[in-house]
């Protein structure tokens, strides 16, 4: 995840980004991993870049965690 659009999101999903990860998106803006500079769209800061893998797997569901830990345990 480089760049996340809250307008997409909610295009395809049908709901809203903060209602699916409010948590997630203020843990990782509190750490000013990302930054909201246009208000709908949250990029990754330099920082975030740095921790970008572990950003992109708090948005992971469980069914792709659980196919990831499947497909390393093969």
């Amino acid at each position: 995840m480089s760049a996340l659009s809250r307008k997409n999101y909610a295009s395809v999903f049908g709901r809203e980004l903060t209602a699916d990860f409010g948590e997630e998106l203020k843990a990782i803006e509190c750490l000013q991993l990302v930054d909201l500079a246009d208000g709908d769209t949250y990029q990754l800061t330099h920082a975030g870049f740095k921790y970008s893998s572990i950003v992109a797997r708090m948005f992971y569901s469980d069914t792709i965690v659980a196919l990831e830990e499947q497909y390393q345990a093969a």
